[in-house]
């Protein structure tokens, strides 16, 4: 307990996180398993710019990080933050003058931890693991002067390893087709192995950008990279395409940061490295890393085995007067409804009942629009990651090309979360497909059924995407392929 009453774990905590391209201060609040951030400021001081070539901090950049932590120290000051813990990376670790650029860290009142490589990857992986507690596969932490590696089994690290592979530092390997096969080079190296067919989690700010584009290359209705899927196979043909591409050729590329774009090419190149030497299954995108993984390994065990979605939740609708015991009695109440048992959607079906009840505190001009936020844009820790659907198959469209698929080639609709498709309807049809323009071809699908499939040449009947037998479409529910997706977009506002 402190002066105020509070236990150290409830008391606001602040992270500075020295990296070799960026310097950043981040002030968590409660609840602390998955802590709610109240500032979050950086610099791109680039203090781990010259490390391949002089192998020292730059004059300029040292000083320029000296004058952000100058003023972090009185904004700490100001915030009245007793709990802050400074930690330097890459950078400081690896240049022959980072000894003495954290003695004059020392000098404004700070005490900088320096992190061997070993460390921040452990660190990195209780963040990874703090957001997705089931977590099991590699955890790659990009930064600014290394690629962290770990092996994860959910509560379990395993073997881990820093490679000289930093954001910073990759530039200085060979260009186009080189990179990547350099790249792979030093991860063979390494000695680094874990097991093939897992779950490949990426992390770091320029990961999490490439993350932002292949959303919108895959044409995802979110915008948190925090929890999005690919699929290997997805994940393997967009970092080979952005790999090639120029950076401003890439679609959405002008809502990545400016510091991020130029990193974006040698990014895809590393990420199709990563693919090659772990072969996973799906990839993941995880907004929690190094910051996060401090804050887990310093939570009592009574906490860190606390759900992080519902903690998150209960203290989010706690500011709006809804306490978890009324939100149990609205869940519990709606559980008898046709369909509402569902193994495995207790949790989900509490956090939906806390959270619409919420909502019932706004104004109800407003209230559907703070609903959807809630729902599709604001980050909930813990959430189990969901599938995006792949990209449909396209159909030559020369006189002469290839005949469109048949329903069997068509792309399948995946069993996924709410999170990532809202209602959970997917309507995967060969959607650029001739064929859905061919009046020989009168496909429909029933507009109600979640996760169904057309079925080219079979009018008013669904496909189910899990198994089970085939359901004829009452005539005022099937609809003309050509209005699936417009049929789509209105089935979603029914559901908002």
């Amino acid at each position: 307990m402190n002066r105020s009453g509070k236990r150290d774990s409830e008391r606001p905590r602040a992270i500075i996180d020295i990296g070799s391209n960026t310097i950043r201060l981040v002030v968590y609040g409660n609840p602390p398993r998955a802590p709610h951030v109240l500032h979050n400021e950086k610099t791109v001081a680039r203090l781990g710019r010259d490390l391949s070539r002089t192998g020292k901090i730059p004059g300029k950049a040292a000083k320029l990080g000296l004058d952000v932590l100058r003023r972090f120290a009185r904004l700490i000051e100001e915030l009245r933050i007793d709990d802050v813990e400074a930690v330097a990376t890459a950078a400081v670790r690896d240049a022959k003058n980072g000894a003495d650029f954290l003695e004059k860290v020392r000098e404004l009142g700070f005490a900088p931890r320096l992190l061997s490589g070993n460390e921040e990857a452990q660190a990195s992986a209780d963040g990874v693991l703090g957001a997705f507690p089931d977590a099991r596969g590699v955890v790659a932490d990009l930064g600014g002067g290394s690629l962290e590696l770990m092996e994860i089994d959910h509560e379990n690290r395993g073997n881990g390893t820093t490679l000289p592979l930093g954001t910073l530092r990759l530039p200085s390997l060979p260009a186009n087709k080189g990179k990547k096969a350099a790249i792979a080079k030093v991860i063979e190296k390494s000695g680094f192995r874990a097991a093939k067919g897992e779950t490949l989690y990426l992390v770091g700010g320029t990961l999490r950008a490439f993350g932002r584009l292949a959303m919108i290359e895959m044409k995802s209705p979110l915008e948190d990279p925090h929890g999005f899927v690919l699929e290997a196979g997805d994940a393997r043909r967009i970092a080979k395409r952005f790999a090639r591409r120029k950076a401003d050729k890439i679609a959405g590329i002008e809502e990545i940061s400016s510091s991020r774009k130029e990193m974006i090419g040698d990014a895809s190149a590393l990420v199709g490295a990563l693919l090659g030497e772990f072969e996973p299954d799906r990839v993941v995108f995880s907004a929690w890393g190094l910051r996060e993984g401090l804050l887990m390994q310093r939570l009592p065990s009574e906490l860190r085995v606390q759900d992080p979605l519902l903690s998150a939740v209960t203290a989010y609708a706690a500011r709006r007067d809804v306490t978890a015991q009324t939100g149990a009695m609205v869940a519990g109440w709606i559980s008898g409804l046709p369909g509402a048992r569902a193994e495995g959607t207790e949790r989900l079906r509490l956090v939906t009942a806390m959270l619409a009840l919420a909502s019932q505190r706004l104004e109800p001009n407003i209230r559907r629009r703070h609903a959807l936020d809630w729902a599709l844009h604001k980050r909930w820790i813990g959430l189990e990651p969901g599938i995006a659907p792949s990209s449909p198959p396209r159909c030559s469209r020369r006189p002469g090309g290839p005949s469109c698929p048949t329903s069997s080639r068509c792309s399948q609709a995946r069993t996924i979360s709410p999170r990532v498709w809202l209602g959970g309807s997917a309507f995967a049809c060969c959607a650029d497909s001739a064929a859905q323009r061919s009046p020989r071809s009168p496909a429909a699908c029933c507009a109600s059924t979640a996760r169904n499939l057309c079925s080219p040449c079979r009018p008013r009947r669904c496909r189910c995407a899990v198994p089970g037998p085939r359901r004829t479409c009452p005539p005022s529910r099937a609809i003309s392929v050509s209005s699936l997706r417009s049929n789509g977009e209105r089935h979603s506002d029914r559901v908002q």
